[in-house]
């Protein structure tokens, strides 16, 4: 009897420590479906995420697990599914973007974490970090092809930083703001070869 409590208590803790990391990806959804159009200014994707995620904690939204990601490439950014005013999504360079990832799974970045990026194609749309990686930071020519991804110079030039987004937003100086930082220098290259 005293081992069948003992687990049952294990069991219950697993399930509550887990569910304080799952944010609520079905209400993010909606949200970011309303937001898309009306909470979307371009050429501002840094402050098209941040509010985003301002509006989900107001909103009462459980956004645990949820991250900024800024993509970087010490130079010119390019993506080939960008949001366009034209019938299908572009190709564009940035300087740098920003764009939410939504874990399942705690503080890491894997194949189950979802991402949201108001700058992804002309519909908003929420895509699992890999087919976000091939689709909006890869050539064509290299999607599915993960054994090409090492001899990319653009790939082996990008670089992520993740910070957690609910810690992020509520700072209110640098180093509160650097605090909320998770990961930085990650690169792109070995963030995807881990998916695979």
């Amino acid at each position: 009897m005293q081992f069948m409590k003992h687990l049952l208590f294990v069991l219950l803790s697993l399930i509550l420590s887990w569910s304080t990391y799952a944010a609520d990806l079905p209400k993010l959804r909606d949200l970011f479906e309303q937001e898309f159009t009306a909470g979307y200014t371009e050429g501002e994707c840094g402050k098209n995420v941040e509010e985003f995620v301002k509006k989900a904690k107001f909103s009462g939204i459980n956004i645990q697990g949820v991250m900024l990601l800024e993509i970087q490439q010490g130079g010119n950014l390019f993506v080939y599914h960008a949001r366009s005013n034209g019938p299908k999504p572009d190709r564009r360079v940035f300087f740098h973007h920003y764009a939410i990832v939504v874990s399942q799974n705690g503080w890491s970045l894997d194949s189950q974490d979802f991402v949201i990026d108001f700058d992804f194609g002309n519909q908003p749309r929420i895509v699992l970090l890999k087919e976000y990686l091939e689709t909006m930071l890869m050539s064509p020519r290299l999607r599915g092809k993960p054994e090409l991804v090492d001899k990319d110079f653009e790939i082996g030039l990008t670089r992520f930083t993740v910070a957690n987004a609910q810690a992020f937003v509520s700072s209110k100086t640098p180093s509160e703001r650097k605090q909320a930082l998770l990961f930085k220098d990650l690169k792109m290259k070995e963030v995807y070869r881990s998916l695979w």
